[in-house]
């Protein structure tokens, strides 16, 4: 359904500031005014992405096959753009930076097309922050749980030391010296240019990562 407030067309993601965002308009929640994107609110599809960890999970960032780091890290789009209510199978889309922390979520789930998934919640089971969400870089005091069954603790073995420009969340999780690893969604450390992005995969992937030659993977991501 319709919200108030809400445009009849999605809102373009952009690699502007916090500063420069125009939000759409403003919504209350808990005594917080929040200024948010039209589109960046309930979903209308089902909030079971993964039936083994219920319902309840709403779709903050959708990311792929293209690799749309640029519009969706940390500080870029804070407003928020696309179109989450659509349950979208491509392109950019996020959810507001500060909608995301007054939301307070506790765990995430990303969930890959190839149904691969992994369930992240902090040590210390507090929420989980914006800043932490959409860094182009790893985080440490998570617990992960992986679909093959992998349990570890973020951000992983990260046998190159690659932390610091891997993410989010996690980097490597179960890899060692001598494999190919992959097992990130974007990265800083790019060699293709700007106009050959790389995107890892949730369970890992071979090669140099180019999200091209990824085999049209998608990542969502819900709280």
């Amino acid at each position: 359904p319709r919200h108030p407030g809400d445009s009849k067309h999605s809102m373009g993601c952009s690699m502007g500031s916090a500063a420069s965002a125009q939000p759409a308009h403003e919504i209350a929640s808990d005594g917080i005014v929040l200024q948010e994107s039209a589109k960046a609110v309930k979903l209308t599809s089902p909030d079971s992405p993964v039936a083994e960890w219920g319902d309840g999970w709403e779709l903050y960032l959708v990311n792929g096959p293209r690799q749309h780091k640029d519009e969706l890290r940390l500080g870029a789009s804070p407003g928020g753009c696309g179109n989450l209510a659509s349950n979208p199978s491509s392109g950019a889309h996020k959810m507001s930076e500060k909608l995301f922390d007054a939301k307070g979520f506790t765990e995430v789930l990303a969930v890959g097309n190839d149904g691969s998934w992994v369930h992240v919640k902090r040590a210390d089971v507090g929420p989980i922050p914006a800043s932490d969400a959409f860094r182009v870089g790893a985080a440490h005091g998570y617990r992960l749980r992986f679909s093959n069954g992998v349990h570890k603790d973020s951000p992983g073995n990260d046998p190159w030391r690659a932390q610091g420009n891997h993410g989010p969340f996690f980097v490597d999780v179960n890899i060692h010296p001598g494999q190919e690893g992959g097992q990130w969604m974007w990265c800083d450390a790019e060699f293709g240019g700007p106009g050959r992005l790389r995107m890892g995969k949730i369970l890992g992937t071979k090669g140099a990562c180019f999200a091209d030659e990824n085999g049209g993977f998608l990542w969502k991501w819900y709280g």
